[in-house]
């Protein structure tokens, strides 16, 4: 049973590396002036509530002992993904990350580079793998449920951060989009190989 301890503590402490620094993003950059904010259907407490509940099953799962280790040899590299994708994508957008969906300012520039040149939405993708980990290794159906209706909130909140983008950054965003895919990271790791071989 000490497996399960070790991989629980793991998991929090992992959790909290991932989460601390963007509740410091969020308190800091809440202050910071943007031209416009929009008004949103799917607010981010209803995407963190969904996180903390999954997160809680799981907790739960490991100190019943009820977890399978075949679940955590497949569920845990899943986790861990998604943890660094999210962590690269938050880092690389600094200031310009938000908790909220926002009109972007004059001075904010499209980020393409790094992390946004194999996929466009890296923090919703680290936390769609991040997530789809955790309820690997519960394996309830629960978690699943709650994993497809946070992916459907994500998937609006996306849509509208997209149509912002195009209204703000017109022609470069079109470019963008077309050469980089919304949440496909191994499709952008394969255009980008093949963009270089080209070259």
């Amino acid at each position: 049973m000490k497996f399960s301890y070790y991989i629980l503590v793991i998991i929090v402490l992992i959790e909290l590396i991932r989460y601390i620094p963007q509740l410091k993003k969020d308190f800091i950059n809440r202050k910071r002036p943007h031209k416009i904010k929009i008004s949103i259907e799917v607010k981010s407490i209803y995407i963190w509530g969904l996180n903390i509940l999954i997160f809680s099953i799981l907790i739960f799962k490991f100190l019943t002992y009820t977890v399978s280790k075949l679940y955590i040899i497949f569920g845990f590299p899943v986790f861990l993904i998604g943890i660094l994708v999210g962590l690269l994508g938050l880092f690389q957008l600094g200031s310009q990350y938000h908790e909220e969906i926002l009109r972007y300012s004059d001075e904010d520039k499209l980020e393409k580079d790094g992390i946004y040149s194999l996929v466009r939405h890296p923090l919703r993708l680290g936390l769609f793998l991040e997530i789809l980990g955790i309820s690997i290794m519960s394996m309830t159906y629960i978690s699943f449920i709650m994993l497809v209706i946070l992916m459907i909130f994500q998937y609006y909140r996306t849509e509208k951060e997209e149509k912002l983008l195009f209204e703000q950054f017109g022609n470069e965003q079109t470019e963008y989009a077309n050469q980089v895919p919304k949440y496909n990271i191994l499709l952008g790791l394969k255009r980008k190989i093949l963009s270089r071989d080209s070259i």
